[in-house]
Formats: structure tokens, C-alpha cells, sequence
């Protein structure tokens, strides 16, 4: 039998073949097995994992040497200080997202009962943590993927959020005028796509990050019909990759947006272009 220090120790020698953050992975995945905090494994480092904690916890080191994302395996991830439930049909919430958020909220700070569109919202996360965040907002979610619209309303469930929920291709099923229009689309090219590491290519879905078209297919999609769903001066606001900002604002000018600006995440990287429409 294994101490709670034993098979940290353990679990971090496992992955570091595979992971980069095998310390974290060992932590989590034990305190998922556990039921405990971090800091309630270092009070118990002494403390024997049960029969049954010892093999629920390899069994979780198995799937986690096999590429798949912490993530999956616990059905949980941190965004936005709100914990989202997530599983193979939607993608993992980034930090990076969270810029997209921020420049939403800030955007739209003192906006009376905006409406909110997240188009192709997978998890829930972004239009989710807009309406905890501004809870004067009246938010929909919106995807194509029923999958991920089950995980959208467990979510809004599990947070005690009141959000209209739509299955819809991008636009093709919504009606009416939102104040913002917020996406993070598929926006990964096929060449960049095959370079992706297995933990995201060989578990996260395909479709919610590839686009044809080097990657500008969505957005191209997005601007054909934004202004028909945006209020005069509505807010347009999209996650782009790193190295896409001047064509997503070459198509944001022609649409006849203005005010745009390009916001940089944490790390530095062209992340969010933001645009209004005009009246």
C-alpha cells in the first residue's frame, strides 16, 4: 500500500515521459481520486490510500500516460474563477480565453441588460462566465453540436445560471438583435492542426478546432452574417490564433466595423479582435 507522498512521488516519475506538468498531473489526479485539496494532501502525506483509491488513482495515471488531458479525466477545468464540467464532446477552456471575457466585460461595463450571444459555445465557459460576471446580461448560448449543448446546460445547471440554450450553425438558427456577439471558433489550420501535441489531437474534438481556408474559414462565415444579429453599435467580439490578426481585421473593416481593436493575452500573443458595428 502507498502513502498519499508515495504516490504523488509515484505519479510524477510516470508522467514525465508524457507530460509537462507531470507534478501537477499526479496532484490533481489524486486529489480528484481522494476527494481532497492540495492542501489537504499535504496535511495527509502520511495517510495509506485505500484499497480502492490506490486503484482508482493507476487507473487514472494509465489514462493520463495514454496523452488523454487531465482535464477529461476528471471532468473538470477552472475558468474564469468558475469550475466548468467537461468531457471528449466540447473543447477544454484555455486561459488564454479568458482575454476574450475580460475585454467583453470590460467592453460592456455599465451596458443595461445587454444581450449576449456566444456563438459555437461549446462548454458554456465564455458566455457562461459573461453571465455570472455581468449578471444583468441576457445571454444565449449557442452550437451546432448537441453534444456540447448537454454540456453547455449541465453547466449552467451546475453554476445556477439562467441562459437560453440554441442548436444552431453558427447563425443559421438564431433570431433577433444581440448587444454582443462573442465567438472563439474553430480557427486552427490543416498544417498547424498536424503538429498539435496528442493530448489535444488525438482527444479534443476535431471541430471545434480546425477550419479550412488557413484557418480564416469561420471567421469569414461570422462576418457574413453578424450584422444582421448586431444592434447599431453592437459589439463583435472573436478569439483569433496568434498569427491571424491582420487578415480577422482586414474582414472586420470590410464588414464596416469600427472602433476595432486587437487585445494581446497573458503571454504576449494577438489573441482577441474586437470591432462595433455602425448604426
Amino acid at each position: 500500500m502507498l502513502s498519499v507522498w508515495e504516490a504523488l512521488k509515484r505519479g510524477t516519475e510516470e508522467l514525465k515521459e508524457i507530460s509537462p506538468t507531470p507534478e501537477l498531473d499526479a496532484r490533481v489526479l489524486l486529489g480528484h481520486v481522494t476527494a481532497r485539496s492540495h492542501l489537504e494532501l499535504i496535511v495527509d502525506r502520511t495517510r495509506l490510500l485505500s484499497p480502492s483509491e490506490l486503484e482508482d488513482y493507476l487507473a487514472c495515471l494509465a489514462r493520463r500516460k495514454k496523452h488523454e488531458p487531465v482535464a477529461y479525466i476528471v471532468n473538470r477545468r477552472e475558468f474564469m474563477g468558475l469550475d466548468f464540467y467537461v468531457d471528449g464532446r466540447v473543447l477544454i477552456p484555455r486561459p488564454d480565453t479568458e482575454t476574450l471575457v475580460e475585454a467583453v466585460l470590460e467592453r460592456s461595463k455599465g451596458w443595461i441588460r445587454p444581450r449576449i450571444l456566444d456563438l459555437g459555445c461549446g462548454s458554456g465557459a465564455v458566455g457562461l462566465a459573461l453571465a455570472h460576471y455581468h449578471p444583468e446580461s441576457v445571454v444565449t448560448l449557442a452550437d451546432r453540436s448537441r453534444g456540447a449543448l448537454e454540456v453547455a446546460r449541465k453547466n449552467a445547471l451546475d453554476l445556477g445560471l439562467e441562459v437560453a440554450i440554441i442548436e444552431s450553425d453558427l447563425f443559421e438558427g438564431i433570431r433577433g438583435e444581440y448587444e454582443v456577439v462573442v465567438s472563439n471558433p474553430p480557427y486552427i489550420d490543416s498544417g498547424a492542426y498536424e503538429t498539435l501535441s496528442p493530448s489535444v489531437k488525438d482527444f479534443e474534438p476535431r471541430e471545434a478546432l480546425w477550419a479550412p481556408n488557413k484557418g480564416l474559414a469561420y471567421y469569414e462565415r461570422i462576418l457574413l452574417k453578424a450584422r444582421e444579429h448586431l444592434a447599431p453599435r453592437g459589439l463583435l467580439a472573436l478569439e483569433t490564433g496568434h498569427d491571424q490578426k491582420d487578415p480577422v481585421v482586414a474582414l472586420l473593416k470590410a464588414g464596416g466595423y469600427h472602433e476595432i481593436e486587437v487585445i494581446r493575452d497573458l503571454g504576449g500573443h494577438h489573441r482577441v479582435v474586437l470591432g462595433l458595428r455602425g448604426e
